[in-house]
């Protein structure tokens, strides 16, 4: 059923109850259509308001609808099964993090996915092109596929577990590197540099939208251990996902 026979069926529906008067009172009829002849002017004002006030109503909803599916795209575009982030302090150790969770046997937990975050530049040498500051996240893809409560929501579903100079890169960052799966890229960070080709060019959906490039473990590690300068060490991140979907966790 299409939108424009719902739309007909609802002015039927409206409609129907003035024809049935309009049959039983025809004298109402007779005394309406004289006074829209006699007085013109103000059935046209009163027509316009009416047309108004519905251009209002449909454009708020409109816009409403608009701003609701931006934000519940950016939850399944760059989030997906992500829905709390705990991050260490200091040098804690991320997995003690895990193994606290596991062991206080909280309610509504489906997944817990250990990852390490940093911004870095990267560079596709042959298009002549870089994007000068992107998230990149190592993790273990084969744990982040079963992540959450389906592969599907992550947007790892199809990846292949990275080779130690394998990188993961989301559509967007793709497009602005003008790159495809096989080429080259160079990542930039901790005044380090490691080249690195691209396995996958993934959809921005969940974890491939979380981060715009992922990286096998130790990869920013090994960087920022062999750099002479680090401002800032990778950011080690415990990503938890809530039993549920990507829309039907927040009461959780």
């Amino acid at each position: 059923m299409t939108a424009a026979t719902v739309l007909a069926a609802l002015v039927a529906l409206l409609l129907l109850p003035l024809a049935v008067t309009a049959l039983r009172q025809r004298t109402l009829v007779t005394m309406a259509m004289r006074n829209i002849r006699r007085r013109r002017g103000e059935a046209a004002l009163v027509v316009a308001g009416a047309l108004l006030g519905t251009a209002i109503i449909t454009s708020a909803f409109v816009v409403g609808d608009v701003i609701e599916g931006s934000f519940s795209d950016a939850a399944r575009a760059q989030h997906g099964p992500v829905d709390v982030v705990v991050t260490t302090a200091g040098d804690a150790d991320i997995t003690d993090v895990g193994k606290a969770v596991e062991a206080a046997g909280i309610d509504g937990i489906d997944g817990l996915l250990a990852t390490t975050t940093s911004t870095g530049t990267l560079e596709a040498p042959q298009h002549d092109a870089a994007v000068p500051q992107v998230t990149v996240m190592e993790l273990d893809v084969t744990a982040a596929r079963g992540f959450g409560a389906h592969p599907a929501i992550t947007g790892l579903d199809t990846s292949e577990p990275l080779a130690a100079d394998g990188i993961i890169v989301n559509r967007p960052t793709a497009e602005q590197l003008g790159v495809q799966t096989g080429d080259s890229l160079r990542l930039h960070a901790y005044d380090a540099t490691v080249d690195l080709r691209i396995s996958q060019v993934a959809a921005e959906v969940g974890l491939a939208g979380y981060a715009g490039a992922i990286v096998a473990p130790d990869t920013l590690g090994d960087l920022a251990e062999h750099s002479a300068i680090v401002a800032a060490r990778p950011s080690t991140q415990m990503l938890i996902s809530l039993d549920g979907a990507v829309f039907d966790t927040r009461d959780l």
